[in-house]
């Protein structure tokens, strides 16, 4: 058998596809790794014509995002960092231990420093003294560092412009006794408070108040960057969520006569009650969702753990 090394200008998937499943057979025998998976997230408009994305691949608990872009006429309108939200929470649910992105010093550095990742090294000597990037975000930290100060931060703003609000998403399924990674402080707060609100944070506003819709939400949404910490303020009123099972959509409205005062982070705070949080999380049923579910239905007793 003659085996030759052949140049080709336009590699096809398929073809590609072998040189991975190669290197994944070869890890599973070394490691017992699972095979590697790659993903890929799209910006469609009406026509189903893709208008921007994100895709990489899944492997050995890295998450690596290899190509990310946002078609011109829909740059600064925040598809990027929903793009990268939406990655991060399926390398959430794949388990993995930390996402892994490069870019050069004229493309997006200051894009990845505001979602929360991390120069792990430069790499020098491409062309015009061009200078790459590596970036890393850890998955695996239960809670950021600055989770504690965000927190007193942000609920110290609300308290002082005197908005209601209550915790509500992730942040409330720990207090809860959920015990999973935080990924950000969801608070709902009126729709009606958003341009108060907007004022005070205007320096860490990473996506602007403006309606949200995706396959399970549709609701006023403004998100936060304080100190690497995402905070995600949402609509208390007038927010709708897709039930998984009908396909339809369901208005649910926060009565904040009724929230919870729990503590959290030293600081006693009002959350969305426990069978509230329950009840949405039960109708959209994500994979996060029926994580939480599990924990949350758990006797009281065997629930062990508090945010301190």
């Amino acid at each position: 058998m003659i085996y030759k090394i052949i140049y080709d200008a336009n590699p096809q998937p398929a073809d590609t596809k072998i040189i991975w499943e190669n290197i994944s057979e070869n890890a599973k025998i070394k490691r017992n790794f699972p095979s590697g998976k790659p993903f890929a997230f799209y910006i469609k408009d009406e026509l189903n014509h893709i208008k921007g994305g994100c895709s990489g691949y899944i492997y050995y608990g890295c998450f690596y995002v290899d190509l990310l872009s946002v078609d011109l006429s829909l740059r600064g309108k925040q598809y990027g960092t929903q793009l990268m939200k939406e990655a991060e929470k399926f390398a959430h649910e794949n388990d993995c231990n930390f996402i892994a992105v490069n870019t050069m010093d004229f493309e997006a550095l200051g894009f990845y420093k505001k979602l929360g990742y991390t120069v792990e090294f430069e790499r020098h000597g491409f062309d015009k003294n061009s200078i790459m990037y590596f970036l890393k975000k850890d998955l695996k930290i239960t809670i950021n560092n600055n989770a504690k100060e965000a927190f007193h931060w942000i609920v110290g703003i609300l308290r002082k412009l005197d908005i209601p609000f209550q915790i509500s998403g992730g942040l409330a399924a720990n207090i809860y006794g959920a015990k999973r990674l935080l990924e950000d402080i969801d608070i709902d707060i009126p729709e009606n408070y958003f341009s108060t609100l907007e004022a005070e944070v205007k320096d860490f506003i990473v996506r602007e108040p403006a309606q949200f819709k995706d396959e399970t939400w549709d609701l006023m949404l403004m998100t936060l960057n304080y100190k690497e910490q995402l905070i995600d303020l949402g609509g208390a009123i007038h927010t709708k969520i897709r039930n998984k099972f009908t396909n339809e959509w369901q208005s649910i409205s926060t009565d904040f006569s009724k929230v919870e005062i729990r503590q959290c982070f030293d600081i006693d705070v009002p959350v969305i009650p426990k069978n509230e949080l329950l009840f949405y999380k039960k109708i959209i049923a994500r994979p996060v969702d029926l994580i939480d579910i599990e924990k949350l239905e758990m006797p009281i007793g065997q629930l062990d753990w508090h945010l301190k």
